[in-house]
């Protein structure tokens, strides 16, 4: 099948460049929230408030998840670019699941839902 030169592919390394730039745009907005995040946290305004410490502390866990992702992003870019050799690390599954369930706990809040984990 042939597709017309207006829906062809974009050559491999523009595709990759697009990739890497806009990765790199986003860390610069990520390391401005876990700045301004960090701030926050140190007021003695928000620490008053459990509410709002929570609030923060969601902000702060999702910007780092959010950098996490974009991280994976870069990583993949340069596995497709260079070669690259994997390094296996073990993870504390029980860390990562707790950590997980705690910022779904908002969410949950007003839901019917329940969740068991039994180690």
């Amino acid at each position: 099948m042939q597709w017309p030169l207006s829906y062809g592919k974009a050559p491999v390394g523009d595709a990759k460049d697009f990739i890497n730039n806009m990765t790199h745009e986003f860390k610069t907005p990520i390391s401005t929230i876990r700045i301004s995040t960090d701030v926050f946290l140190k007021s003695p305004e928000i620490n008053a408030s459990p509410r709002l410490t929570q609030y923060a502390n969601i902000i702060q866990e999702q910007n780092t998840r959010l950098n996490n992702q974009v991280e994976k992003v870069l990583q993949l870019a340069k596995i497709e670019r260079d070669n690259f050799k994997l390094n296996l690390e073990e993870t504390d599954l029980h860390g990562l699941v707790t950590s997980v369930l705690e910022g779904m706990r908002c969410r949950w809040k007003n839901r019917v839902a329940r969740c068991i984990v039994n180690c």
